[in-house]
């Protein structure tokens, strides 16, 4: 008896399963009819989904508000070319004859911009977009505390 339903159902290995072949010819795994269990992902997926955008948004935040008190540390106290430390920012103060316009509006646009590319980057890779944009605020932190003492 046992050879007749060998004969007729033999096993086969396909990827590590095991499988028989059906009365049509097919390959049916040996689970096959018995109802699967429901997956239950694990709580950490979920706790990342919420995390990165979070996170992002809040790094974001934190680099856009900085750069918000910059500009406004810098109207306050007016600085002049032979003081500023950044080159860029020193060349931008000599151009414009120390006037703080220029200056303000290369600050702003970089930082538009750098905000949009975050975000294009966000949408393709969040993992990629979070990590620049905590290295950024960490990094726009302490220019700031720098800045204050």
């Amino acid at each position: 008896m046992a050879s007749l339903a060998a004969a007729r159902f033999p096993l086969t290995r396909s990827r590590n399963v095991r499988q028989r072949v059906n009365e049509s010819g097919r390959l049916t795994p040996r689970t096959a009819g018995i109802p699967a269990k429901k997956v239950q992902r694990p709580r950490g997926l979920e706790l990342r989904a919420y995390c990165i955008p979070v996170l992002f948004i809040v790094s974001l935040l934190v680099i856009i508000g900085f750069a918000g008190i910059d500009t406004f540390l810098n109207i306050k106290y007016p600085v002049r070319a032979e003081v500023e430390e950044n080159p860029i920012a020193r060349w931008l103060l000599q151009v414009s004859h120390n006037d703080l316009g220029l200056l303000m509006a290369v600050k702003m646009a970089g930082t538009s911009l750098a905000s949009c590319v975050l975000v294009v980057i966000y949408q393709r890779r969040r993992d990629m977009a979070l990590a620049i944009a905590a290295s950024v605020a960490l990094c726009v932190t302490t220019m700031l505390g720098y800045m204050i003492n």
